[in-house]
């Protein structure tokens, strides 16, 4: 039977994210990354949360 893997290494770029975000860093990190944000969603990679960031600022 094949073991559950660790949800750690999926929250990682989250939480990277958060902490960039509240330092001011910005969280695009080119424009390929920019165009699969949508795909990232609110776990994953730092674009998914300046996606959502922006929703929530408008």
């Amino acid at each position: 039977m094949r073991r559950s893997q660790s949800p750690q290494p999926r929250h990682a770029g989250t939480t990277l994210a958060l902490h960039l975000a509240l330092a001011g860093w910005p969280l695009v990190r080119g424009a390929g990354e920019w165009e699969a944000a949508p795909d990232s969603g609110d776990i994953g990679q730092p674009e998914g949360l300046a996606s959502k960031i922006r929703i929530f600022e408008a």
